[in-house]
């Protein structure tokens, strides 16, 4: 199995798929890099492992791998554990797209996630602007809440009274895409945060860390995952 530490190697900058909106190509590491940068780096196993509540929460569905490592992490957990997943995107890839790069995912990851892949695209592109809930099903039987803002995170964010245990922050590079990385988006992250929620993200940038502070997370940067040097980890305190 490929590991974080030692992730396949990245399709050519000619095979990702382009954003216009962001003059910018999807960064492809793949569930590897995933798996190391939000699911490892956010303690999602150790949180379900409790067996309690998880609500998590990511910035930026894109390829939605990150949302099928959640639902894959989810059938490990207890039995009857309640997972929810909050996914944001404006500006979703279209089905062929998005069908293409997870039937290029190589093994174990393309057995792995095949339970849950295909439905996350359904429900992805079977929703409307604004707020659509699903409920996908575990090989246990067990259904986890996936709700879907289709639009700018910055406008859903307030619309949906939820406190997360986890986020992912996996927008496009703050430089491309600033207003997903901003001080607004950080204060909305830090107004719907369980004490003790913990925050993950594939970037070290100085505009992050310094918006994260701001709206009261403790944040550190940390070794990356390759090819990156460092990346951010955050928490909100578990008193206050």
């Amino acid at each position: 199995m490929s590991t974080a530490s030692n992730p396949p190697p990245n399709p050519p900058v000619s095979a990702r798929p382009f954003h216009a909106a962001y003059a910018d190509v999807y960064w492809l590491g793949g569930p590897s890099e995933k798996q190391g940068v939000f699911i490892e780096g956010a303690g999602l196993p150790m949180r379900l492992a409790q067996g309690g509540p998880c609500t998590v929460a990511e910035l930026g569905f894109g390829t939605g791998v990150s949302a099928a490592l959640v639902l894959a992490a989810a059938a490990q957990a207890p039995a009857g554990t309640p997972v929810t997943y909050i996914g944001y995107e404006a500006h979703p890839l279209p089905p062929a797209t998005l069908a293409a790069i997870h039937a290029s995912l190589a093994e174990p990851w393309a057995t792995q996630l095949a339970p849950y892949l295909p439905a996350l695209a359904q429900a992805l592109h079977s929703s409307h602007a604004g707020w659509n809930s699903h409920t996908l099903a575990l090989p246990s039987g067990q259904g986890v809440a996936v709700h879907l803002w289709l639009g700018e995170a910055a406008a859903g964010l307030p619309t949906q009274p939820f406190k997360a245990d986890i986020w992912f922050m996996d927008g496009h590079a703050p430089a491309k895409n600033p207003t997903m990385w901003s001080a607004e988006i950080c204060q909305h992250m830090a107004a719907q945060s369980h004490a003790g929620a913990r925050v993950a993200t594939y970037t070290a940038a100085r505009m992050v860390a310094e918006n994260l502070r701001a709206a009261g997370f403790q944040v550190a940067k940390v070794k990356g995952n390759p090819p990156k040097r460092h990346q951010l980890h955050a928490h909100w305190p578990a008193k206050g």
